[in-house]
C-alpha cells in the first residue's frame, strides 16, 4: 500500500494539531488492530501470526506469551507448511507414475505410498497433540465445583480465591447461577465455576441453576465433586459420580467436614 511519513517535531501538541490537519483532510484515525487486519489481507502475514498477536497482548502467564510468541514468529506455520508440502509432493509422485509410466522413475508402489502416509499421519497427529496442550496453556483449564446443596462448594471457592466472592450461607439452593472466576497458579490459568447445588426442587429459579450445573459437568475439563461426610452419600451423589466417571475426565472427590465425620471415609472409598 502507499504510504506517507510525517516526521516532525516530537511535542504532544504539535504532533495533536499535525494529525488534526490531515483527518481534517480526509485521512481517519486507525481502528484497533489494523495494521495486523492489513497484513493479512495483503498477504504479508498468516492467520496463523495475526491471531497470534492478540494472543500476546492478552497473556496472563509466561506460559502464555511464550506460545503466543512461537505461534507469532511462525511456529504453527511452519509445521503446517511441513505437512503440506510432504502431500503435494507425494501426490506428484502418485501422479508421475499413473500419467508417465514410460519415464525412468522409480513407480511409487502401495506398501511406500502407505509408509509415507504413515508419516504424514504422525506429523498430524504430533500437531493436533500440540493444539491440545497449546489450547490448555492459551484458554486455561476449566474447572467446575459440583456437589450437592451446602456441601461446601461457595466455600471452597472463596478459598481458592482467597476473597469472599459467593455468598456463603445456611440456608440450601443460596447459589443459583454458576460464578465463574480466574485463578492463575504458576504458570497454568484456572477457569474455576461455583456451580448451584445439584437436588430436586420446585424452585423455578433454583431448577435453571440445577440443569447449568448439569450442563457445567458435561462441558468442563475437570471437576471437583464435594461431598459433605457429616451428611454421607445420596442416592444423587451416586448418580452423579457415575456420570462423572463415564465422562472419562479428570476429576477429584472432596470429603468436607471430616473433622466430624472422620468414620464415614470408608463408607465414601467403598
Amino acid at each position: 500500500e502507499d504510504v506517507c511519513e510525517i516526521n516532525c517535531h516530537g511535542g504532544r501538541k504539535v504532533t495533536l494539531e499535525i494529525l488534526k490537519l490531515v483527518v481534517d483532510n480526509g485521512a481517519r484515525i486507525a481502528e484497533p488492530g489494523e495494521f495486523s487486519k492489513r497484513a493479512f489481507l495483503n498477504g504479508k502475514m498468516d492467520l496463523s501470526k495475526a491471531e497470534a498477536i492478540i494472543d500476546v497482548i492478552n497473556a496472563k502467564t509466561s506460559a502464555q506469551a511464550k506460545v503466543a510468541v512461537n505461534q507469532l514468529s511462525g511456529g504453527i506455520y511452519d509445521k503446517v507448511e511441513t505437512v503440506r508440502d510432504m502431500l503435494v509432493t507425494l501426490m506428484a509422485e502418485i501422479e508421475v507414475s499413473i500419467d508417465y509410466p514410460e519415464y525412468d522413475y522409480e513407480e511409487i508402489t502401495i506398501e511406500r505410498l502407505e509408509e509415507r502416509l504413515e508419516l504424514i499421519k504422525k506429523e498430524i497427529d504430533l500437531l493436533i497433540k500440540t493444539h491440545d496442550d497449546g489450547k490448555y496453556i492459551k484458554n486455561g483449564i476449566n474447572l467446575a465445583i459440583v456437589g450437592n446443596t451446602n456441601v461446601g462448594k461457595s466455600s471452597l471457592l472463596n478459598t481458592l480465591l482467597n476473597e469472599e466472592k459467593a455468598i456463603v450461607t445456611d440456608i440450601e439452593g443460596t447459589t443459583r447461577d454458576v460464578i465463574e472466576e480466574t485463578l492463575i497458579i504458576g504458570n497454568f490459568v484456572l477457569n474455576v465455576s461455583d456451580t448451584a447445588g445439584i437436588r430436586e426442587t420446585d424452585d423455578v429459579v433454583e431448577a435453571i441453576g440445577v440443569n447449568k450445573s448439569l450442563k457445567v459437568i458435561d462441558d468442563t475439563d475437570m471437576i471437583i465433586y464435594l461431598i459433605d461426610l457429616s451428611r454421607g452419600l445420596n442416592t444423587r451423589d451416586i448418580e452423579l459420580l457415575e456420570k462423572i466417571k463415564g465422562q472419562n475426565k479428570p476429576y477429584i472427590i472432596g470429603l468436607n467436614k471430616v473433622d466430624i465425620s472422620r468414620e464415614k471415609i470408608e463408607d465414601v472409598k467403598s
